[in-house]
């Protein structure tokens, strides 16, 4: 029987990224009432192109083509992580991320759209959520309308700073797997961008 894995095309956040992220974060958790967050661990951060549905073994390998050949039409991106919004609104956001600026956005867009369609008739039951560029970097623990204005308040206070910028320079063929600790991701295949 074929394995089934949480399947995505996107790339981690590069473990010297983690550390600007995190400074800037302290921007949040000073504010009261945000303590109800469950902040992402580094392995948690990643830029999802294309969130490709539960797929088997055999299909990834199908996949590993189609990468490689998109890949290989894009030159590398330059795009700076800023500011903070929230999930699904920024009155009462159940979920915080980090946006993401530049030149190189349209491109991005660009890609992501190209990799979707790409990858779409070789998958049964992907995400039909448009894409939208951001990091998740928490949510709340617990559900209820104090912690989701709290949190919608601490964003709407805070600064919107820049985190850096990340030169994107391959995508990555992804599977999650869930424990006690969180969400980890496993690269399956890589294709550098050399357009």
């Amino acid at each position: 029987m074929d394995t089934i894995n949480r399947t995505f095309v996107g790339v981690r956040v590069p473990a010297a990224q983690f550390g600007q992220i995190e400074e800037k974060l302290i921007l949040i958790k000073r504010k009261p009432g945000v303590d109800n967050i469950r902040w992402n661990a580094p392995s948690e951060l990643i830029l999802i192109l294309a969130s490709l549905g539960e797929l088997g073994i055999g299909t990834m390998a199908s996949l590993r083509p189609v990468m490689q050949h998109i890949s290989e039409q894009y030159a590398p991106l330059e795009l700076e992580i800023k500011g903070f919004a929230g999930l699904p609104n920024m009155i009462q956001p159940r979920y915080l991320y980090a946006g993401f600026d530049g030149p190189d956005i349209p491109r991005l867009l660009d890609l992501a759209q190209k990799v979707d369609r790409a990858m779409r008739p070789l998958t049964p039951y992907p995400d039909s959520k448009p894409f939208h560029p951001h990091l998740l970097l928490g949510r709340l623990k617990t559900e209820n309308e104090t912690f989701r204005v709290n949190l919608g308040r601490a964003l709407k206070l805070v600064e919107q700073p820049s985190m850096g910028q990340w030169r994107i320079d391959h995508l990555e063929l992804l599977i999650s797997s869930a424990s006690t600790s969180g969400i980890g991701y496993t690269v399956v295949d890589q294709a550098y961008l050399r357009g």
